[in-house]
């Protein structure tokens, strides 16, 4: 069954739209393009800090974990909080193949652009 089928059955309208907005406000926007020699990622990352984001780069494409509650230790709590917000992932498939040792990544202003070169351009 559709979320959206269940939700209208379960929650009133007014709730199902504060979901909404935060499962979608959790969620990084990314704009992904390509020119003739490199693929080029912008992530958009309103209010998040630097050292909040991680970033796995492959041949094939982008993996983006957001982590507003990063933990030194490696804990991992077994309940949620109000409070506490879970990680999320977003993979983005890059439109070419990639040579992922030189990606290099600018962040400023919550905005990450990633530029990667691509395989045998010469």
């Amino acid at each position: 069954m559709p979320f959206d089928r269940v939700s209208e059955e379960v929650l009133p309208l007014k709730y199902k739209r504060i979901l909404h907005e935060r499962i979608c406000a959790e969620v990084p926007e990314v704009d992904a393009f390509e020119n003739a020699r490199e693929v080029v990622v912008i992530v958009h990352a309103p209010g998040v800090k630097k050292e909040h984001l991680k970033l796995k780069v492959m041949e094939g494409g982008l993996n983006v974990t957001l982590d507003k509650n990063p933990r030194k230790d490696g804990f991992q709590p077994e309940f949620v909080r109000q409070n506490y917000v879970q990680p999320v992932t977003r993979y983005v498939d890059f439109p070419a193949p990639v040579d992922p040792s030189g990606a290099k990544a600018v962040f400023k202003n919550g905005v990450l652009e990633l530029t990667v070169p691509k395989k045998n351009c010469d």
